[in-house]
């Protein structure tokens, strides 16, 4: 399934790093067949303004058509992250939203009650839940099989058992594999010469 993920802004700052948790699960989906790109909005609000991002992002949903929206959020980007989902909805309609990380992770009985435009809560690691949710989205799988996930079912929120933590000795090569996700290239130009 086509999937974007979409890192809200923190606070940017030069330079920007790559999303590390946004990779390494763009990597276990590239492993698992599915067309990823990530889209982080610290990195584009370097070279641009706030609109201008956001019309950035909209572009990027209009010229990838996800299935799938997964946003990250830490506790302090919460309420952009709430925007972006409430964005996606707007302006991807057909698209399934679904968020994690530690803010929604932590919350995500909460965030469903909260953002009726989102349709799913990963907790913890999602490299596993992740997959095993856009494989029942794709081929009609049964939700309740979907470790470590949120979701709601005839209005009620149910959660899931937690899925496996993730194998370090097994974890994906990053960066060698996520070379269309994202522009390296365009983070190394956020360091400062001073710094390089």
């Amino acid at each position: 399934m086509r999937t974007l993920l979409v890192n809200p802004p923190l606070v940017p700052e030069t330079p920007v790093f790559p999303p590390l948790g946004l990779c390494v699960l763009a990597s276990a989906l590239i492993d698992a067949k599915h067309e990823v790109q990530i889209f982080d909005l610290d990195l584009e609000l370097q070279t641009r303004t706030r609109k201008a991002a956001e019309k950035a992002l909209g572009k990027a949903l209009a010229e990838f058509r996800p299935q799938v929206v997964g946003v990250t959020s830490m506790y302090s980007n919460s309420l952009q992250a709430a925007r972006i989902i409430e964005n996606v909805r707007k302006e991807c309609p057909s698209a399934a939203t679904v968020a994690g990380g530690p803010h929604f992770g932590a919350l995500g009985s909460q965030s469903l009650s909260r953002i009726p435009e989102l349709d799913y809560v990963l907790e913890g690691e999602a490299e596993s839940g992740l997959i095993a949710l856009l494989n029942a989205l794709e081929c009609g799988g049964r939700l309740s099989d979907v470790p470590s996930l949120w979701y709601r079912e005839a209005g009620i929120v149910h959660k899931n058992q937690k899925g496996d933590l993730l194998n370090l000795q097994h974890a994906p090569l990053v960066f060698p594999r996520i070379g269309g996700c994202l522009n390296i290239e365009r983070y190394v130009a956020t360091i400062p010469p001073r710094m390089g």
